[in-house]
This record gives C-alpha cells, sequence and structure tokens, in this order.
C-alpha cells in the first residue's frame, strides 16, 4: 500500500521547487521533471487514499496507527494539496499564460489514466494477493484449531 504521507511530502519537495524556479525565471521546459514529480506524487497520493477507502478487513486490521489519525491526514494533507494546486495554477498562468496551464492539465489527466491502467493495477493484483493468502492462513489456523480441539475431545 502506498504512504499518503511520503506522497505528500514528496509532493511538497517538488512544489517548493517548482516555485523557486518559476520565482528566479527559469522556463517552464526546465522543470518538467520537478513537475512530473509532483503530478506524479499527487496521483500517489490519491490512489492511497482510494486504497485505505477500499481495503478490506483484514488489510485494515494490519494497518499503523488508528483509523482516526488516518483519516486526520488524508484531510489535513489533501488540503495542503488543493492549496498548492491552486498556487501551481497562478503561478504558472501568470508566468506562462493560461493556455499552457490548460494544455498541462489535459496532458495530466492523459498520464493518469495510463498511470492508473500499469501501476495501480500491479499494486492492486499484490495486495489482493497477499490478503488472499493471509484469509487462507487464517482459515488453515482455525481448522487446525477445530481438529485439535475435536482430537482431544475424543482421547
Amino acid at each position: 500500500m502506498l504512504d499518503p504521507i511520503s506522497a505528500v511530502a514528496a509532493a511538497s519537495t517538488a512544489f517548493n521547487l517548482i516555485k523557486k524556479g518559476i520565482s528566479y525565471g527559469q522556463d517552464l521546459e526546465s522543470m518538467t521533471n520537478q513537475l512530473s514529480k509532483w503530478y506524479g506524487a499527487i496521483s500517489d497520493f490519491n490512489h492511497a487514499e482510494q486504497e485505505i477507502n477500499n481495503t478490506g478487513t483484514v488489510s485494515k486490521l494490519l494497518m499503523k496507527g488508528s483509523i482516526e489519525q488516518m483519516a486526520l491526514d488524508i484531510t489535513m494533507n489533501k488540503q495542503k494539496i488543493q492549496e498548492q494546486e491552486k498556487e501551481l495554477r497562478v503561478l504558472i498562468t501568470y508566468a506562462y499564460g493560461p493556455n499552457i496551464y490548460n494544455e498541462m492539465i489535459e496532458l495530466r489527466r492523459k498520464l493518469k489514466k495510463q498511470r492508473e491502467k500499469e501501476v495501480y493495477r500491479k499494486r492492486e493484483i499484490k495486495r489482493n494477493f497477499i490478503e488472499g493468502v493471509l484469509i487462507v492462513i487464517l482459515m488453515l489456523m482455525i481448522a487446525a484449531g477445530v481438529i485439535g480441539v475435536a482430537w482431544l475431545l475424543m482421547h
């Protein structure tokens, strides 16, 4: 499972570098690597949020920390991301014009769909496999316990 806190930290680092680059007059082309990192981290955060919301019962039992703490972290970080996105839109629109920002958003949508198909699908398959294995192990342990108790009662 992705860690939403790490995704936000990566997004914040990339965001600060983009902001600094724009303030120093760098062209957008030289900052594409940082923009890609920021958009990738935002995508990872959003997917991690979905994973937490859609996680099975077994995985929820294995998660670190309380559900309340996770919910608070996600809510606060979602707000932080929205503020970064708003500021990024203003900076790019001011420095390069609204057409560039709109083109970036369209490209972001296309890349997001590709990423979901490739990366997130693999992660979901892995997570489902692990959950399935844990369920089978749990069922085998219960069966062994029932058989053990039955054996003890018979002797």
